[in-house]
Parts: C-alpha cells; sequence; structure tokens
C-alpha cells in the first residue's frame, strides 16, 4: 500500500483513498447474518453498508409506509428494479431487530405500494 497523492481541489466526498477504504471496512465489517449497521428507532429503521466502493443507505418511515434509497424516495418500480439485490440485503437484516415482523410488513407494504403506483403509470 502506497501513499497516493490527493488533489487538494477535489471535493471530500470523492476521495476514496487505501486510508479511508480501510476504515470504512474496519467500521462496516461483516458481522453476523449482514454486512453493515442498522438504526433503529421507533417507526423508521435506516441500514447502511458498503457495497464495492459506494456506502449504500436503505431507510424505511413506517408512518409514511416510504421506502428511501440513498436519500431519494422510492416511487416506481423502476426503482426497484436494478436494486432488488439491496432490498433483499435490507430484509435479511431487519431480521436480526426487535419488531422484525412489524419492519418487514411495513417493507412489504412500501414495495407493494412501488409496485402499483408503477402500474398507474
Amino acid at each position: 500500500m502506497g501513499n497516493k497523492q490527493v488533489n487538494q481541489d477535489q471535493p471530500k466526498a470523492s476521495l476514496v483513498g487505501a486510508k479511508a477504504q480501510s476504515k470504512l471496512e474496519n467500521i462496516f465489517s461483516p458481522n453476523g447474518n449482514f454486512d453493515g449497521r442498522l438504526f433503529v428507532s421507533d417507526e423508521k429503521v435506516t441500514y447502511t453498508y458498503i457495497d464495492e466502493s459506494e456506502i449504500l443507505v436503505w431507510h424505511l418511515d413506517c408512518e409514511k409506509q416510504a421506502l428511501y434509497f440513498k436519500g431519494h424516495c422510492l416511487t416506481h418500480f423502476a426503482d426497484l428494479e436494478s436494486n432488488q439485490a439491496g432490498v433483499s440485503k435490507f430484509k435479511k437484516a431487519l431480521f436480526s431487530v426487535e419488531r422484525a415482523d412489524y419492519f418487514l410488513k411495513t417493507l412489504d407494504k412500501a414495495l407493494a405500494s412501488i409496485e402499483a403506483g408503477s402500474d398507474e403509470n
């Protein structure tokens, strides 16, 4: 591992050097049945993990029955087609939390709503 020179004019978000990657790997190392972190409140769940060289975030808002991916509310099935593996990882991760049944049922409702919304357009 050699030292990389970093162009100071680049935005910090685009910098993914060896040090940054190793820190991310330390934070998001495999843990049980999924690789990532879950943040759970009464009505919301956020799942963050690394996929190749990108940090991905899924968020479920149970009050709104809405599913978000990378900060965007998913409203069309086309949004899900290319992210089926991510949805599966999110579901698998949800099995590890208290009230998993509630969150999984809400996720299924959100997915059905996305599919139904796509049928109307």
